[in-house]
């Protein structure tokens, strides 16, 4: 299917109020006949009149809003499943698996809104314990330098 910008159809629907035949307007805008006819009938419809006011306005040739998918994930959601995570330090060291759970999900969900917030997957780092000897020759080093 194809797609023409708002100005070509202006462009052609001026040419037609101004007496250009049809195919005059289809080489100079590259758009098919069949499309032309149905450009000018939609406009029609949508009430511009070329013999009384020729002025195009956006409404007669903007193409309608075509019906799309559900969407399934929504910002409150989306927000939900952020909580999860930012809630406390632990958050983070959850799995997708775990969130879905808690959410009422599928873990690929769950990635996938983690990702597009811009979250990566990392494992939690732990800082090793310092026993009594490595304190010791710590404070040793820092003193000698």
């Amino acid at each position: 299917m194809v797609f023409y910008q708002l100005a070509t159809k202006a462009q052609a629907l001026a040419m037609k109020a101004m007496g250009a035949t049809m195919e005059q307007i289809q080489n100079i805008t590259q758009i098919k006949r069949r499309a032309l006819q149905y450009l000018i009938k939609k406009a029609l419809n949508r009430g511009w009149n070329p013999t009384t006011n020729p002025l195009i306005l956006d409404g007669y040739i903007v193409d309608a809003p075509r019906a799309s998918r559900k969407l399934k994930v929504t910002r409150e959601f989306e927000q939900r499943i952020l909580k999860k995570v930012n809630l406390n330090r632990y958050g983070r060291e959850k799995s997708c698996a775990y969130i879905a759970a808690e959410c009422g999900c599928s873990a690929q969900t769950v990635w996938r809104v983690l990702r597009r917030h811009g979250y990566r997957k990392t494992k939690p780092t732990k800082k090793p314990c310092l026993s009594p000897a490595i304190k010791e020759a710590r404070l040793q080093f820092a003193l000698r330098y």
